[in-house]
């Protein structure tokens, strides 16, 4: 999107209450910016405060059942025993119990202590697509020195570098990371700092920038991205990190290479975003075919039976993807920030795996083996349709979400699980599941292992299930009628060359004169 002519930071007029709640902190506070970067205007729309574990948690083990509260129970009336199915017709409504403890911040040296960077990395992760972490913020009595802002530059480059590194995906085409710092006065919450810097560029010069509050209108992108990926895997590679790793960078190309369809038109990248009554659109993609040259194919199969330790590994999968724009955005800002939204998602969930399973070696495991990837849950920040995302697995129960919603995400301590939305994604039953793994192996062909990725449902991608199936051995009988197959056809060519050089010679007859 082409830049603004005027640099500034837009805030969000319902974030006054919470810079209220910031600046009451008797030992001060500092966190994380989230927003949207229009050109030169920073569009703040989401306060993150950083906390911290008290000793005392840190020395002993917490029970997770303290950190929740039922705030509802509707029982059936007709039910007098029996399970919590059975005596509860709507399962019960949880909030988040647990205190939390902000990093203290009294000047701006004491932002170092917040680890602000990993907790950056976090957040990013668990926000749509179209909003991103723009700054840091702090409370402080003066404005900030100029002796401290290289310090806090540092801090911007860090944590500018750290995203970076944990999704590429999203800045291959970036030049620049602009970010933004506050400072907020806690007697007067008023803002005695602002200051904007490009992270990436350590000579870039820091500025001073004007902050103006403003009701901000938001559009909501949805879409649904089907991906059917096979490729051929190599069997020494069976380290379940790095076959996802591939499934990931697949995924990224088809996810960069989608034709983008906005009801059901191709429309021009700097036109307008359409307007919608409800604040919602919708937006199919139209996915290429995966090319693969043939000498290539042909390379990778001789290779495979060459080995006779390849394998071909598929990943289908129905991706739900959510972004957030501001209601002046262009066509192509709007696609991007939805595409954005389909790799950060997959790359969290396949990160989130990874950390589960750690280095387990598919060696040590069977060949049939299910992999499952978290489903997303959302929770609405408020009534602008901005939602933020966890991911859960299917064994945990909604109520973790709110630890992540309320004490990593900082949202509203008020929020409870009947506001959450956890019915965008649901995990394929075990029917679905069999039934892709059995399509994938009949597909095989000559390879001789298959390793299938499935992530499908009617509503939304909640699990990643693989499987590897053992050598797939010919019987006695099958090789010996091939090897006769292959004689025959040998010894019938031998015989035919042989009956071409042995006949006489065609000779003309001269015809007899009358």
């Amino acid at each position: 999107m082409p830049p603004t002519t005027k640099a500034q930071v837009v805030i969000e007029e319902r974030l006054r209450d919470k810079i209220k709640a910031i600046c009451s902190s008797a030992k001060g506070s500092c966190g994380l910016i989230v927003g949207q970067l229009d050109g030169q205007r920073f569009l703040v729309s989401h306060l993150v405060r950083a906390t911290k574990t008290p000793v005392e948690e840190k020395e002993k083990p917490t029970d997770d059942d303290i950190s929740f509260f039922i705030i509802s129970q509707k029982p059936q009336p007709d039910s007098a025993s029996g399970s919590d199915e059975e005596v509860f017709g709507d399962p019960p409504v949880w909030r988040f119990a647990r205190e939390r403890f902000f990093c203290p911040v009294a000047e701006a040296k004491d932002i170092s202590n917040a680890k602000l960077t990993p907790l950056a990395v976090e957040v990013q992760r668990l926000l749509p697509g179209g909003l991103n972490v723009l700054g840091i913020f702090f409370t402080s009595a003066t404005e900030v020195p100029k002796t401290a802002r290289p310090r806090l530059k540092e801090l911007m480059s860090e944590i500018s570098a750290a995203l970076k590194k944990d999704c590429p995906n999203l800045f291959l085409n970036s030049e620049s990371d602009e970010k933004v710092l506050l400072a907020f006065e806690p007697r007067s919450c008023s803002i005695v700092t602002s200051l904007s810097m490009d992270a990436a560029d350590c000579k870039a010069i820091i500025k001073p920038i004007p902050v103006i509050f403003q009701q901000l209108e938001w559009l909501e992108l949805r879409t649904r991205f089907r991906v059917d990926l096979e490729k051929p895997t190599d069997l020494k590679n069976r380290h379940v990190e790095g076959l996802l790793q591939k499934v990931l960078s697949s995924y990224g190309d088809l996810v960069r290479k989608s034709i983008p369809l906005i009801g059901g038109q191709l429309l021009d990248s700097e036109r307008p975003l359409p307007v919608s009554r409800e604040g919602v659109i919708t937006v199919a993609f139209l996915t290429p075919l995966e090319s693969m040259s043939p000498d290539e194919g042909f390379n990778e199969l001789i290779e495979a039976t060459r080995l006779k330790q390849s394998g071909r590994m598929a990943f289908n999968a129905d991706v739900v993807g959510r972004a957030v724009l501001h209601g002046k955005s262009s066509v192509g800002f709007a696609v991007q920030a939805l595409k954005d939204d389909l790799l950060r998602s997959m790359n969290t969930r396949m990160e989130l795996h990874c950390e589960d399973i750690l280095v387990t070696d598919m060696d040590e495991q069977e060949f049939d083996v299910v992999h499952e990837l978290a489903r997303r849950i959302l929770a609405p920040l408020g009534t602008d349709g901005i939602t933020f995302s966890n991911y859960l697995h299917e064994t945990e129960p909604v109520r973790d979400s709110l630890e992540v919603f309320v004490g990593l995400l900082d949202m509203e301590d008020t929020l409870t699980t009947a506001a959450l939305l956890t019915a965008i994604e649901q995990t394929p039953n075990q029917r679905e599941v069999d039934s892709a793994l059995e399509s994938v192996s009949t597909h095989s062909g000559e390879i001789e292992m298959d390793s299938a990725y499935e992530e499908s449902t009617s509503t939304g991608p909640g699990t990643l299930a693989s499987k590897l199936d053992g050598p797939v051995a010919r019987s006695p009988l099958q090789t010996s009628a091939i090897v006769l197959a292959l004689i025959f056809g040998i010894t019938f060519a031998l015989y035919q060359v042989y009956l071409m050089n042995c006949r006489p010679p065609l000779t003309q007859v001269p015809s007899k004169e009358l």
